[in-house]
């Protein structure tokens, strides 16, 4: 459910900024008041940043023992609450 929210929000965004840089073309404005080089820097800068902010948030499983903790994690959500299952372990 919350990825469907975040991907309307993003189209939504990505809309909203193509519609207001149409408005000033047609105005006769540089809706990027910057050459390519300088454009593709800043894209470069915003990829960078975004995808820390993505590593930071996400949850990346990348040793065998973690990966075999969020099966585990993953199991006990799916049984609900987890307080059966995990009392029949211990």
């Amino acid at each position: 459910m919350k990825n469907e929210t975040i991907k309307a929000f993003i189209r939504l965004l990505v809309a909203v900024i193509l519609t207001f840089n149409s408005v000033l073309t047609a105005k006769g404005l540089n809706p990027i008041p910057f050459d390519e080089s300088a454009f593709s820097d800043v894209a470069l800068q915003v990829a960078t940043g975004l995808s820390v902010i993505w590593v930071w948030w996400k949850n990346n499983n990348v040793t065998r023992t973690a990966k075999e903790a969020q099966g585990y994690k993953k199991a006990l959500q799916e049984d609900g609450d987890g307080s059966d299952s995990l009392e029949e372990e211990v």
